[in-house]
């Protein structure tokens, strides 16, 4: 049905501006927002309310569908709240832009315009408001933890650097393909690993030698992960050295090791069940190593432990090259399962170092914690106008 534009049509235009706004998390719907304001402007929002209140309906349909969809910043790329609705004889419909550049949202917008609209025979309404979208902070977050270092790994496509949070430790991508080559379920920016040469390396730091720790990342595998081993994370103690820090798959499961002398332990490792894992799922993983022995979690869940297993990381300053860097989507030997190089194939992201070995309690309560959470916000004084003929 053909909709005139706003601005040919002749009737009345209101401007108001919502003195309180509630959080869209918490479905404070604009409309009631608007019909139960008690301030100067009564009059004007009861009028409103009462020739419009049809766009209201509209615009608390598409909150609501806003604040349910956890995918909205992905969502919103299609330039629709929702799909032309008819109810009776009357059409609602709901579409959005970037409100910075008036086009379709892209990966990168973080204020979305919503407009909605009515229209009933020859009657029509319509409103726009604008939507912030307020990424949660995962890395205050994990401060409660006691992180050393915090790689969000959600850089942008061809970016060489990797960012880190807390000592400004940056890393390297090794390949300018690999980052921002995807984006997890949430929309956010991650890299794409698919071969042992385009791994990220960290430079050494001190901080990084620890005889109690936590490593804690999320991770998604293809299905390339049934085929081969893979190197996850891990750090060499001298180069050609075996691994002083070595978290693995093979058979859809996990072999993890740590040792801080640079010879190899066999019965260091702690080996978990196999298949596991599935892939294209995002997981929460965790490896500890301490005075409680070395472990292994996914999702929050204990799935190998080698309760003997007490070393913590070392390194050697001359021994074989010397200090070697920390590696994150393979890159490094894991002796137990190769003799070569492993590669990752899939998507690593928000690794952190953390100094403690974390309690069994304190990574279920770890795990719970979705990074990359969006939550959407309504821009005070954002409801411009309503457009309603006589």
């Amino acid at each position: 049905m053909h909709t005139r534009s706003p601005q040919t049509r002749n009737g009345s235009v209101y401007l108001v501006t919502l003195i309180t706004v509630g959080a869209i998390v918490s479905m404070v719907f604009i409309g009631l927002n608007m019909r139960l304001l008690l301030n100067s402007q009564t009059d004007i929002v009861t009028e409103m309310s009462t020739k419009s209140a049809r766009v209201f309906d509209a615009a608390e349909l598409a909150i609501e569908h806003i604040a349910s969809d956890e995918k909205w910043k992905i969502s919103a790329q299609d330039g629709i709240v929702f799909s032309d609705l008819k109810l009776d004889d009357t059409i609602y419909r709901g579409t959005v832009l970037d409100a910075g550049t008036s086009k379709a949202p892209d990966n990168d917008t973080t204020n979305y315009q919503v407009r909605v609209e009515f229209e009933s025979g020859t009657a029509w309404a319509g409103a726009q408001f604008e939507v912030e979208r307020v990424p949660f902070d995962y890395k205050e977050a994990l401060k409660s933890f006691d992180p050393v270092f915090y790689w969000p790994l959600n850089e942008p496509p061809d970016t060489r650097a990797v960012e880190e949070g807390f000592k400004n430790q940056r890393g390297a991508h090794q390949s300018r393909d690999v980052p921002g080559a995807s984006t997890n379920d949430a929309g956010e920016y991650v890299p794409v690993f698919q071969a042992a040469s385009d791994h990220i390396e960290v430079p050494y730091d001190n901080s990084m030698l620890h005889s109690e720790a936590t490593i804690s990342l999320w991770m998604k595998i293809d299905s390339k992960a049934a085929e081969t081993p893979m190197g996850v994370i891990g750090m060499l103690y001298g180069n050609r050295n075996y691994a002083t820090i070595d978290l693995s798959i093979k058979d859809m499961g996990f072999y993890a090791y740590t040792k801080d002398n640079g010879s190899m332990d066999i019965s260091n490792f702690a080996i978990s069940s196999s298949d596991i894992l599935e892939v294209d799922r995002w997981y929460h993983v965790a490896m500890s190593w301490g005075s409680e022995g070395l472990r292994v979690y996914l999702d929050g869940v204990r799935v190998a432990y080698k309760s003997s297993n007490r070393d913590g990381v070392g390194t050697n300053s001359i021994l074989n090259g010397g200090r070697q860097p920390l590696h994150i989507g393979g890159g490094f030997k894991s002796m137990y399962i190769s003799n070569d190089e492993l590669g990752f194939h899939g998507s690593i992201a928000h690794v952190a170092f953390i100094d403690p070995q974390l309690t069994d309690r304190q990574v279920q309560e770890l795990a719970a914690i979705r990074p990359d959470t969006n939550s959407y916000e309504l821009v005070e004084s954002s409801w411009v106008r309503v457009f309603n003929d006589e």
